[in-house]
């Protein structure tokens, strides 16, 4: 199974992630975005376009859980050390 970190949970990342967790062949671990959990959450349960997200999305201050899976969620702008904590993150799920 191949391990997936997404950088930026915009409209293209919100999507991605959705596309991810249906993929019986991927495992999302991590995540990474300057917006708090609470407004990522909010955003992937109530987008303007795809309309009302079918699965539990739940946050606290570092991890989101997207229907019932659980995964890391860092608050940093990306940096070389962001990256490095993401492949490490990778390696220790």
């Amino acid at each position: 199974m191949a391990k997936v970190a997404i950088n930026g949970l915009g409209r293209i990342g919100r999507a991605a992630l959705k596309i991810v967790l249906d993929t019986p062949e991927l495992e999302l671990v991590a995540v990474n975005d300057i917006a708090s959990p609470d407004n990522i959450a909010y955003l992937l349960k109530y987008d303007t376009v795809y309309g009302r997200y079918e699965k539990m999305v739940e946050n606290d201050e570092s991890s989101l859980v997207v229907g019932g899976k659980n995964m890391s969620h860092a608050v940093r702008r990306l940096s070389d050390s962001v990256r490095c904590a993401q492949r490490e993150m990778c390696r220790s799920q």
